[in-house]
């Protein structure tokens, strides 16, 4: 995890340095990666969170913020208010998240079964 957050902080500097929005971008990856690093530590140590505890980190996982960065930051439209209105707590990434989510352990529970 260390070497993880060492080369995150190279990124932003580098990115940052260029004037490039794109590092918003690898902040994300960065967020996506946390979340999953406290599920694995939930696993690790046989914790089963509480469903308030789950929902703020399954909202990380989803990666729905990742792929709205993309997005946005592949096309001719980006401007700041893009960006900040994808980094701010909106509801409908919120739920967009919450539907990913559900879907993915919906499909991973049908696999089990």
């Amino acid at each position: 995890m260390i070497i993880l957050i060492h080369i995150y902080i190279f990124l932003i500097e580098y990115f940052s340095l260029r004037d490039s929005v794109y590092w918003l971008f690898y902040l994300q990856i960065f967020t996506f990666t946390k979340g999953y690093m406290v599920e694995a530590r939930w696993c690790l140590e046989g914790y089963i969170p509480t469903y308030n505890e789950y929902k703020v980190n399954e909202i990380l996982t989803t990666g729905i913020p990742v792929l709205l960065t993309t997005f946005i930051g592949a096309g001719k439209f980006t401007t700041k208010d893009v960006f900040d209105w994808i980094f701010s707590d909106s509801k409908i990434i919120e739920v967009a998240s919450v539907i990913g989510r559900f879907l993915d352990v919906f499909v991973q529970f049908l696999l089990d079964i």
